[in-house]
């Protein structure tokens, strides 16, 4: 049993270092445990993660990893699309019908 908490501890870990996780999603996860949790992955430790016995909440803490990451993704595809729509230039052509600028 304490193995096994340890072991999913040492990923929730992990899961919680993906960029995507902020503040808002540790404030979900904190609802959900209802536990305070440091929102600052670079202490996060075995121990801090095994006391606020996240492992109770493992399967929600991986969803909120999941959607983090996958907000991630999304934000890094729109900065992408910006920043093409800011190179491209388009030229528009007056339509002409008979003769005639429109």
């Amino acid at each position: 049993m304490i193995i096994d908490d340890l072991r999913k501890s040492t990923e929730l870990i992990e899961c919680l270092k993906v960029d995507g996780v902020k503040e808002m999603h540790f404030r979900e996860i904190s609802e959900e445990a209802k536990v305070k949790i440091n929102t600052d992955m670079k202490t996060m430790t075995l121990a801090n993660v095994m006391q606020l016995q996240l492992v109770k909440n493992d399967e929600f803490v991986r969803e909120i990893a999941e959607k983090a990451k996958l907000q991630e993704n999304l934000e890094k595809e729109i900065l992408k699309i910006e920043s093409t729509w800011k190179e491209y230039q388009m030229t528009i052509v007056p339509k002409q019908r008979e003769g005639k600028t429109v």
